[in-house]
Order: structure tokens, then C-alpha cells, then sequence
């Protein structure tokens, strides 16, 4: 009698977990909003065309992101499939700049957030780089060309920051800056 009791419960924990996953399609369809403890799943494989090795160039510095897709992230509330962005930026002198391709998923500076389209070559990231000198806000990736180049913007939000708070306050972001109408295209390798 134990057993059974152990199963049925066993079973309804499963067939519970298993109604909370939601597509992308159906984020969108609700405007981004699902109830917490859901898993927004990339049902369709629509993040593979993001993974792999990206390379490209932007006011003299040199640009490798290595894309990976993470199933199941547990972001709080929520499981979510998503894309991290490993990165190695050199000036052109060679001297890295930024090199977090070995750091651990929870402290890399670009984390994925959401698709902003049903047509899914639209990529929205959370990217936070700086947060006392405001260097953080969203990067747009635009997927083009049969999936073999990217297009790549940042949008920071106006805040205003102090010069106690951050001492090199005219500190420039190593992204492109949407707002002031910049962008870097990377090609797959």
C-alpha cells in the first residue's frame, strides 16, 4: 500500500511539473508575461542558430563570442532556455581587454533573455558590464545572411551617475551603442 501511495504521488508530482512549460511562441503570444515556477522551453530548437563561435571587429578592437545554449536555467522564479555569451575582446595592440571564457555562467556579463519576434532573429540579452558607471543594459542580436552573421547593439539607459560614484564617468561601454546609432556585425566561424 506504501508503494502504491509512493507512485500515485510520485506520478502527480511529475504530470504537475510537466503542464509548466511554456514555448516561446506562447511568451509572445502573452507579451512576456508566465506564471512563476514554468519552464519557457525552446521548443522548436530556434536558439541553436545563436550557438557556436562568432568573430568581428568594432573600433579597432577584435571580438570572439562563443555562444551556448543552457536548457532549464533556473532564473529565481523560472526555468529558462537561454543563451550565455562567453567573450574575448583585444585591442588592437592584442592586450585583452575582456576575457570571460572561463568564468562561470552566473558572473559572465550577457545573459539571455528573451526572442522580441515570432520570427526569432531577434535576440534580446541582459548585459551588465559596469553597474556603477551605468555600463549595463539590453543587446540586440539580429541573426541575418542564412544565420551566418549577427548584428550587435547595446542599449544603456539614461541614468544619471556621479563622478564619486564612478570615478572614470566618461568610461565608453566596449559594445556598440544603439542610442548613438552604432553596431558591430560578427560572422560564424
Amino acid at each position: 500500500m506504501k508503494k502504491l501511495i509512493f507512485i500515485i504521488c510520485i506520478f502527480c508530482i511529475g504530470l504537475n511539473y510537466s503542464q509548466n512549460i511554456m514555448s516561446f511562441d506562447e511568451v509572445i503570444d502573452n507579451n512576456g508575461f508566465f506564471k512563476d515556477g514554468y519552464h519557457i522551453k525552446d521548443t522548436k530548437n530556434e536558439l541553436d542558430k545563436f550557438v557556436g563561435t562568432w568573430k568581428g571587429s568594432f573600433m579597432g578592437n577584435s571580438y570572439e563570442f562563443r555562444i551556448e545554449k543552457q536548457l532549464k536555467y533556473n532564473d529565481g522564479y523560472f526555468f529558462l532556455d537561454k543563451l550565455f555569451i562567453r567573450s574575448l575582446i583585444k585591442d588592437i595592440n592584442g592586450t585583452t581587454l575582456l576575457n570571460t571564457i572561463t568564468t562561470p555562467l552566473e558572473d559572465l556579463y550577457f545573459k539571455g533573455r528573451k526572442f522580441t519576434s515570432k520570427n526569432y532573429d531577434n535576440y534580446l540579452l541582459m548585459y551588465i558590464e559596469d553597474m556603477k558607471c551605468n555600463l549595463q543594459g539590453d543587446v540586440y542580436f539580429t541573426i541575418f545572411e542564412n544565420n551566418t552573421k549577427i548584428k550587435v547593439e547595446l542599449f544603456i539607459p539614461f541614468n544619471i551617475v556621479s563622478k564619486e560614484e564612478c570615478p572614470d564617468i566618461n568610461k565608453h561601454s566596449l559594445l556598440p551603442q544603439k542610442r548613438q546609432n552604432e553596431f558591430m556585425i560578427l560572422t560564424k566561424q
